[in-house]
Parts: C-alpha cells; sequence; structure tokens
C-alpha cells in the first residue's frame, strides 16, 4: 500500500470490508428439542413427508426448493425450516443454503439429534424408511388422513417427546 499525501495508508479501509465474525447461529438449528420445535418436527415427518412423496414422487433427497414450497403449501411453520431441510435435503444444499445466509447450522448433529429421538442409532438413516415404518402413506386420498394418525400416533410414543 502507498501512503496517503497525509502519511496514512488506506490497509484500515481495506481490512474493514472483510468481515472477521463467525456466521451467527442459528438458534433454531440448536439440538436442543424445544416443545415447539418438537411439534414441527413430527408435522415435517407426518405431513410434510407424505406430500413431498405425492407431488415429487418417492426420492431420497428433495430439494429445498420443494421442501419449502410444499412446507408453505401445508401452512406447516416455516420457524424451524431448518429442521425439513435436515429430514429431506442432501447435505451440500443445506450446507449452501446456510453459507448463503451466513448461518451456522450443523447438518450431522441435527440429523443425529433426529435419530436419537427416534432410536434410530446413525444419522445417516433414510426418510422414506422412516415413514413407511410409521405407516405414513405416499398421499393418496384418504389414506393420508388415517396413515397421518397412524404416524402421529407411532410417532408419539417414538419420540420420548
Amino acid at each position: 500500500m502507498q501512503p496517503k499525501s497525509d502519511g496514512t495508508d488506506d490497509s484500515a479501509e481495506v481490512y474493514a470490508l472483510a468481515s472477521d465474525s463467525e456466521p451467527e447461529s442459528n438458534n433454531t438449528c440448536s439440538r436442543e428439542l424445544t416443545k415447539p420445535k418438537r411439534r414441527s418436527i413430527k408435522r415435517y415427518i407426518t405431513v410434510l413427508g407424505p406430500a413431498l412423496r405425492k407431488k415429487y414422487g418417492r426420492k431420497r433427497w428433495y430439494s429445498l426448493s420443494e421442501v419449502e414450497s410444499q412446507a408453505a403449501l401445508l401452512s406447516l411453520s416455516d420457524a424451524f425450516l431448518c429442521w425439513a431441510f435436515v429430514l429431506y435435503c442432501e447435505y451440500e444444499s443445506f450446507r449452501q443454503h446456510h453459507i448463503d445466509r451466513e448461518e451456522l447450522c450443523d447438518y450431522f448433529a441435527m440429523r443425529q439429534t433426529v435419530a436419537d429421538s427416534l432410536h434410530l442409532g446413525s444419522a445417516d438413516f433414510d426418510t422414506n424408511w422412516l415413514l413407511d415404518k410409521l405407516g405414513v402413506a405416499d398421499g393418496s386420498g384418504d389414506a393420508v388422513s388415517i396413515a397421518g394418525e397412524i404416524a402421529i400416533s407411532s410417532i408419539e410414543y417414538l419420540l420420548e417427546w
């Protein structure tokens, strides 16, 4: 850097452009399962999962926009949408989404929280397997509401909430 005519240089201005702060840790992504968070996760599993299957077919991973649009269409809370992303979206999409928003959320820790709560063991569980295990149908007609009721009953038993 060349000094200015007043003897100072503009290095302070250059360094001021880059933020030294870490991305903000998002409280909604914390592993603490509050009652509203548990309620939202339960609805993401029992309501959003079947809706995603019905609209987009059975897939290992859905896009963030598919999950977000279906959650909005179903009037599901978006306060804890990161947890829906953890259930239905692949890691790289989740990671990029949080980098873009300068949020710090740990995908694998969040998946492990769900796995621990459901006694699944590994955070590498397949959400489709989980939906099948809970008796959630693919979203055809009345089967959804019946299967949804069964799933809610099962999930209340499985989740130690």
